[in-house]
């Protein structure tokens, strides 16, 4: 079973799994009823990130438990209490869940170079302030934390350069970020905490709304 790691960030539970296997071999540990929905996916990896998906989720969050998209299109939790998101890059897939906050997540391999974006995210007064050797995990640390903050929140009512500020910080193994928006509701520009665990192979972050 290749779970590839488990943990907690914050009030959140969060699942990683290394897809090693056939979207076939997934299948069989599903119930029959994901067929249809499988089939219909035709890219192959993006089958197999589907399927993953859906056996983090009745590890996480029981077997009743499925996901449905708001009109916006983010994952939403079906038969069961609380609050998903998912994040999948190559060769792994990962839900967060939790039972009283809701939360956004994105995972990026470590060595995924976001830089030729950078100018469309970044708000360049915090990459000034970066030190020349921490700017990759700095850039993508940002890149990660736009990408959870619109699964959280969707519309930030502007661009990420514009509203979306992360603050520099000491690059770790794990630990906090300071992020803020501007443009929205104070619900989410007071309340709002970023964690990330960094383990060499994968940089996931995950948002959480206090």
């Amino acid at each position: 079973m290749p779970l590839y790691r488990e943990f907690n960030l914050g009030k959140a539970s969060v699942a990683v799994w290394k897809i090693t296997e056939t979207a076939e071999e997934l299948l069989s540990r599903l119930p029959a009823e994901y067929i249809p929905a499988a089939l219909f996916l035709r890219d192959g990896q993006r089958r197999t990130e589907w399927l993953a998906v859906r056996i983090l989720l009745e590890r996480m969050c029981g077997a009743d438990a499925r996901i449905v998209y708001d009109e916006a299109g983010r994952p939403v939790l079906s038969g069961a209490v609380g609050y998903i998101s998912v994040s999948h890059t190559d060769g792994y897939a990962l839900l967060a869940y939790s039972l009283s906050n809701p939360v956004g997540v994105d995972m990026e391999h470590v060595d995924r170079n976001v830089s030729a974006a950078a100018r469309r995210f970044l708000n360049e007064s915090c990459l000034s302030a970066v030190p020349a050797s921490e700017r990759d995990i700095y850039m993508l640390a940002s890149w990660c934390a736009c990408e959870a903050l619109f699964k959280l929140v969707g519309n930030i009512g502007g661009t990420y350069k514009e509203n979306v500020i992360v603050k520099p910080f000491l690059p770790g193994t794990h630990g906090t970020i300071d992020v803020s928006i501007n443009g929205i509701s104070p619900t989410y520009d007071c309340d709002l905490e970023a964690m990330y665990v960094n383990d060499g192979e994968l940089f996931i972050l995950l948002v959480e709304a206090k």
